[in-house]
C-alpha cells in the first residue's frame, strides 16, 4: 500500500512537471492576420483590416477580434450629439441615438467627453418618450417618432486597442 502511494505521488509530480515545461495544446494560438491592408494608429496599435478609404473623413476598418467596424476618422460621438434617446418616460431601458449620416450599424462609437464606448446597431423606427441631456445632466420627457439608432455600451477591454486613436494612421500591406 505504501509503495503504491509513492508511485502515485511520483506520477502526479512527473505529470505536473511535464505540463509546466511543455506549452499547453489547449492554449489559444494567435490567429494569423488576413492578407490585405492593415491599419495602425500613430502609437503602433493594431486596429484591423482597411475596408474603405474614401478620403480623410471616411476610413472604415474591420476589427476582426469583435467582428465590428470603426470609421477611424469619425468614430467619436462629439458633444454636439448631447442626448441619449429612450422609449420609456424616465430615461431607462435600451439607449438610442438620433439617426444621422455618421451612424453606421455594427460600428464602434466613442463619446470622448464621458469616456464611453458603444456599438451602433441598425436603425429602428421607434417612438421616443424621453431623452437624457449630457450637458444639463437631466432627463426630459418628450414624444417623437422617427428613425433612431440602438446603441450598446461595451467595456474598453472589449476593444483590442485603446481610444482615442493616435493620429496619423498608417497602413501596411500584409499577406499570410
Amino acid at each position: 500500500m505504501r509503495k503504491t502511494r509513492k508511485i502515485a505521488v511520483v506520477l502526479v509530480l512527473v505529470t505536473v512537471l511535464c505540463f509546466s515545461l511543455v506549452p499547453s495544446a489547449m492554449a489559444p494560438k494567435p490567429q494569423p492576420k488576413a492578407t490585405g491592408i492593415h491599419g495602425y494608429d500613430a502609437n503602433g496599435q493594431y486596429l484591423g483590416i482597411l475596408m474603405t478609404h474614401g478620403g480623410p473623413y471616411f476610413i472604415q476598418i474591420f476589427i476582426p477580434s469583435i467582428g465590428k467596424f470603426i470609421n477611424a476618422m469619425k468614430y467619436q460621438i462629439y458633444p454636439d450629439m448631447s442626448s441619449i434617446i429612450y422609449q420609456t418616460n424616465d430615461c431607462t431601458g435600451p439607449e438610442f441615438l438620433i439617426s444621422l449620416s455618421t451612424t453606421y450599424p455594427d460600428h464602434v462609437a466613442y463619446r470622448s467627453d464621458i469616456d464611453k464606448i458603444y456599438i451602433m446597431m441598425a436603425r429602428e423606427w421607434i417612438t421616443m418618450n424621453s431623452y437624457y441631456n449630457f450637458e444639463s445632466g437631466e432627463c426630459f420627457v418628450g414624444t417623437n417618432t422617427n428613425f433612431y439608432v440602438p446603441i450598446i455600451e461595451i467595456a474598453p477591454e472589449e476593444l483590442p486597442f485603446t481610444l482615442p486613436l493616435a493620429l496619423p494612421l498608417r497602413y501596411e500591406y500584409e499577406s499570410r
